[in-house]
């Protein structure tokens, strides 16, 4: 079961992955190194818990490649492990690639926050495609964003 195999990923976590339903601005839960380490807020209303994070918190928790990557990597492992079952695997795990190799490239000449700002939406923007079943658009630059 992926619990078993991410048992490091908590069970909510993998299943917002799965279900396509998991932002860009949470990769740090798959990261230990960041997972634990952010500020947050909490506000209680009536037993109920609210958190709330300050506007700028993905370039406070992203400041380099490898907090993107490494995290991204965890996601994309989890993704080509439940789509192991539809025998999609290779052309998932291309286009993931691609897109990782993208990223890498975009690094190189853009500034940071561009980067980030760039990645936050591209990711955002393959929840819709994936609820679908297409995963081609982590193989394609978007020239739109």
């Amino acid at each position: 079961s992926l619990l078993c195999l991410f048992p490091e990923v908590e069970a909510a976590t993998i299943t917002s992955i799965i279900n396509h339903e998991f932002r860009a601005s949470d990769l740090y839960k798959l990261d230990s190194r960041y997972r634990d380490k952010t500020e947050r807020q909490v506000l209680s209303l009536k037993g109920e818990t609210l958190e709330l994070t300050t506007n700028d918190s993905a370039y406070r928790e992203y400041k380099s490649l490898n907090a993107i990557a490494v995290p991204l990597s965890t996601y994309f492992s989890i993704l080509m492990t439940h789509a192991e079952a539809a025998g999609r695997v290779s052309a998932i795990g291309t286009d993931f690639f691609k897109y990782n190799a993208h990223l890498i490239k975009v690094t190189s000449e853009y500034d940071w926050s561009a980067v980030v700002g760039y990645h936050m939406a591209f990711f955002n923007k393959r929840h819709r495609e994936m609820q679908s079943g297409d995963y081609s658009g982590w193989g394609k630059v978007d020239m739109e964003l």
